[in-house]
Formats: structure tokens, sequence, C-alpha cells
């Protein structure tokens, strides 16, 4: 086999990613006067990083510039069989011209994997993340749709759905010899996506033209260039004249199928 890439996991990954990349904590007086409002970076690193960062350092000061904070990483595929369908359906994209040469791509049933991702929020405090959970799981009943350009070589735009499978929150303190106690509170959320991995793509030639020969049947009239002529849009031949005929198609072009028909008027 052949080496192929289709970079779908990627795309996945950044599709799923963009779902909390607009999430906002507001700072409010105790009259809901807001004093500040600002996005939550977001970054794909595992939790264990994020963890041993956050403890490892010694300045107090510098831990509460690093969070709030999200991030969010793939864990783990499993083949989902409940939802593969027959392995030989072939599916067919759009004709395209590459390189002044019309083709057509092709592949067939995609293999269906249930793809896990863990989100994690860091804050320091309770408000901060609880604002953030309520941002993000309303939106999840339990899925969510997101629009992925799964295979752009067979044009392919699906909707896939994300599901919310739990959601648990860890609320921590580390002792620190300058600041006192230091708060860590991490919610951490998993999702499952049901994708689809595609194999190699195939490029099939596309017929551009067909040659056709009419032969008149014994006994019959001999045809004529004015008893033929052809409809614009779509493969049909006439002949005028009540003749019978043998048509014999010869199809230019690499692969694929053409039909004509003709019709004795």
């Amino acid at each position: 086999m052949s080496y192929f890439h289709h970079s779908l996991l990627r795309n996945l990954t950044i599709s799923f990613g963009s779902i909390f990349n607009n999430l906002y904590i507001r700072k409010t007086e105790d009259d809901g006067a807001i004093i500040d409002e600002y996005r939550v970076p977001l970054s794909y690193a595992n939790k264990d990083r994020f963890i041993s960062k956050i403890r490892g350092e010694n300045d107090g000061v510098r831990i509460q510039s690093f969070i709030p904070r999200i991030g969010f990483t793939m864990e783990s595929l499993a083949y989902a069989p409940d939802r593969q369908l027959s392995a030989h359906n072939k599916i067919t994209g759009n004709v395209k011209q590459v390189d002044n040469a019309w083709i057509k791509n092709t592949s067939y049933t995609p293999a269906p994997y249930d793809v896990d991702y863990n989100v994690s929020i860091y804050t320091n405090n309770t408000d901060d993340s609880l604002q953030l959970i309520e941002q993000i799981a309303p939106m999840f009943r339990p899925d969510f749709n997101i629009s992925v350009n799964e295979m752009p070589d067979l044009d392919i735009i699906r909707d896939i759905p994300v599901t919310l499978n739990n959601i648990s929150m860890d609320d921590t303190w580390a002792s620190n010899f300058d600041q006192g106690e230091l708060r860590t509170v991490v919610w951490d959320l998993n999702f499952t996506i049901r994708a689809n991995l595609y194999a190699p793509i195939n490029k099939l030639g596309v017929i551009d033209s067909t040659f056709i020969s009419f032969v008149p049947l014994s006994g019959s009239d001999p045809i004529e260039d004015d008893d033929i002529w052809f409809t614009p849009d779509i493969p049909q031949i006439y002949i005028h004249g009540g003749v019978s005929v043998v048509a014999v198609a010869q199809e230019i072009g690499v692969v694929g199928s053409a039909t004509a028909t003709a019709y004795c008027l």
C-alpha cells in the first residue's frame, strides 16, 4: 500500500477546539457593575503538563497570571462497529479539472471510529470555573453538531455530533512559603466525536467524447446525414424515416460510461 494521509484527525481536532475558543470570564462588583471581562486562553496540552506547571511555580503572582486557562487533548480512538456500512460501497466526488485534465475522485465506505477528547478548565476560584461551565454545558443535550469539511477530495461536508459524556471537578490547595495556600479548581469534561476515517483516494479519468456509428439492418433504407440530429443537452439521437438501426458506440476516455439512446421517428 502506498502512502496516503487525509489530515482527518487533525482537522477534526481543530474543529473540536474551536467550540471552546471564545469563552469569557467577567468580574463584577457586588452591585453588578462590570470590573473586567476577558477571553480565556485555549491550548492543546496535556492535563499533567498544566498541573505540573501550576504546582511547580514558586511565585504566586505568576500562577495567577497563568490561570484561568483551558486545555484539551485527544485521549483515544475506538472502532464503532454499530455504525459500519458495507465496505464495498463506493463514494464518488464531483468532476474536477486538474492540470488540464478532468478527473473524478472515488473511495470506499469509511471506517467509523469514536474519538474521545478531554477538556480541562483551570481557575483559582469557584466562580470563574462555574461561569465557564455554564457557557459550555447548555450547548450539549447531550450532543452538539459541528460542521466539518470531512473529505475535501470527495466534496463531503458533514455535521458531526459531539457528545458530552461526563463532567467532574477537583478543588486542590497547594502550600507556598511566600504566598500561603494557593487554590486550583480543575474541571474535566469528557467528549466523544463520531468520526469517519477514509481509505486512499483513487483518481479516475472521465469520458469526454463518444463516437457513434449507425448501421441499417437488412432490408432497411440507407441512413442519410439529414436523417440524424442530436439534442443539445441530453444524450439522445433522433433518426428520421422509420429505419431500423443498430447503434455502435465507441467511448474515448479512461474510465466511465456513456449511454446514447436512438429514437426512430
